[in-house]
């Protein structure tokens, strides 16, 4: 469907794109629940379309990707758990590897086409062929370690929630709804391993869970919106059949004059838009009218011009190479942590269902970091616009780095489990709020094509997930997270030169 202004259009929204100002209160108000002139509620406590809907469609949807995502992983991992040989260790660490190489490679094309055809349908895609490829994993039997690039597919929940949040909330709270967002993504995989750890049988039913989750999830999905003002394939569609129109009449006036100034005419477009107007130019200028209102949508129409230069000029952007620079350390220690925790912490007999335990409660720790980290960046963008949001990532990448280097001292000469323990713990939340504070920054990058910018930088977080594996595989332990603090200071080096 396409949105009437008045069906959107609070005091909660930004004028000039439709999108939310605010999630946890209203703008110009004390009061945290009601909007004063309207009642209505604020968004983190409605499910109303289109803003709050697709909020909680997103979250729900990212939780549940990432779970189908590692599921198979994660029962090979149980499966094999009480067994020490090398050997079968090995090849759980290259399906780890074969199952972030998916996730690279369909995260950067989930993020080009989500521009073009809108989260949406990319989301039916993704999730349909996800429990296709995981099911007949799992009923088939496959063991073939390439089968998982397949199922990286799931991973593109990630690229397609963030994208969606981002459409649909303006640029001051971004950080927060994406760092929301991320938290329960990666909360998803120590949820996905505690249950299976508990629930773990060789029931096929059983094991089919995930995927009778993401069908369920296809229902409310049909109910929901791509943008502040409808679904972005109708609203496209729309767009190409009145851009169409008014070159016809163009190329008629054109036969009687040759004067440009009068090859410029006005689309009425009132039975779709309720009395509003848009009006095209040659440089593809749109607003709607509503009353004394313009409406700039200059945003959403730019995501409807999609161009193949604009994706090559991503990956020439040194502002954004950089960033994906900084996310390929983080995210990609997370993904290395996750996988390692129990070798860091010198835990060669931890029973299976503390090793969920432990990573269920790592996790977590995803659900306070990543909203805090990206709360902090909204905060310093109050203040000191884009250059806060940059400072504070620096901040955050410098203390994890350095907690990281202090982690590779002590770790050569204590045992304790306890006191590695909390250093672990302090060294992933840094991480967290270094995660959280990345994701709002993008859209301030480059505001045309943000899905194929995001999934440019979250592909390069797993990167940096298979880099990590590699190392452990290849490198003892103190060398692997001496590369990794390196690797960390030199991102840190980057970001200051070339961000600031």
């Amino acid at each position: 469907m396409i949105w009437y202004l008045e069906d959107w259009q609070e005091p909660c929204y930004n004028i000039n794109n439709g999108r939310c100002k605010s999630i946890l209160r209203w703008r110009n108000s004390r009061n945290i629940i009601y909007e004063d002139t309207t009642n209505n509620i604020i968004p983190i406590l409605s499910i109303k379309r289109p803003h709050s809907r697709a909020f909680y469609l997103s979250l729900i949807l990212i939780f549940t990707s990432f779970i189908i995502f590692y599921h198979p992983l994660s029962l090979e991992l149980i499966k094999y758990n009480d067994n020490n040989n090398l050997d079968i260790h090995l090849n759980i660490r290259l399906k780890a590897i074969y199952l972030y190489l998916g996730s690279t490679i369909f995260r950067i094309i989930s993020g080009i086409f989500a521009d073009i055809y809108g989260n949406r349908i990319l989301y039916y895609i993704v999730i349909i062929l996800s429990i296709i490829f995981g099911i007949l994993k799992i009923i088939l039997n496959i063991k073939k370690n390439i089968y998982y690039l397949l199922i990286g597919l799931s991973s593109s929940g990630f690229v397609l929630s963030e994208l969606w949040v981002i459409t649909m909330f303006d640029k001051n709270i971004l950080g927060l709804v994406t760092g929301i967002i991320g938290g329960f993504g990666n909360f998803g995989l120590g949820t996905l391993f505690l249950i299976n750890t508990y629930f773990y049988d060789d029931l096929i039913i059983l094991k089919l869970w995930p995927y009778i989750l993401g069908l369920i999830l296809l229902v409310p999905l049909y109910f929901s919106d791509d943008s502040p003002y409808g679904n972005l394939y109708e609203l496209k569609k729309l767009y190409n059949n009145n851009n169409e129109e008014n070159n016809n009449n163009e190329e008629n006036n054109n036969n009687e004059e040759n004067n440009i100034e009068n090859d410029i005419e006005n689309i009425n477009i009132e039975e779709n838009f309720n009395n509003s107007t848009i009006s095209s130019n040659y440089n593809l200028d749109v607003s709607i009218y509503n009353g004394d209102n313009i409406i700039n949508i200059d945003n959403i129409i730019n995501d409807i011009k999609f161009s193949k230069k604009k994706c090559l000029f991503v990956i020439k952007n040194p502002k954004i190479i950089v960033i994906g620079i900084i996310y390929l350390y983080s995210f990609g220690l997370e993904l290395t942590l996750h996988t390692n925790i129990p070798i860091l912490l010198k835990l060669n007999n931890i029973t299976i269902y503390k090793k969920a335990l432990l990573l269920f409660a790592f996790s977590s720790f995803n659900l306070l970091g990543r909203p805090l980290g990206g709360y902090l960046s909204d905060k310093n963008y109050e203040l000191y616009k884009i250059i806060g949001r940059i400072k504070i990532i620096l901040i955050f990448l410098s203390i994890t780095t350095l907690i990281g280097v202090g982690f590779n001292n002590i770790n050569n000469i204590i045992n304790n489990y306890n006191i590695l323990l909390v250093i672990i713990i302090l060294w992933s939340f840094t991480n967290n709020l270094l995660q959280g504070s990345i994701i709002g920054l993008i859209p301030h990058l480059d505001s045309d094509k943000i899905g194929v910018i995001l999934g440019f930088i979250s592909s390069m977080g797993t990167i940096g997930g298979i880099l990590g594996n590699i190392l452990f595989i290849y490198f003892n332990n103190n060398d692997s997270i001496k590369y990794i603090n390196i690797f960390g200071s030199i991102s840190f080096a980057l970001g200051s030169l070339i961000l600031l």
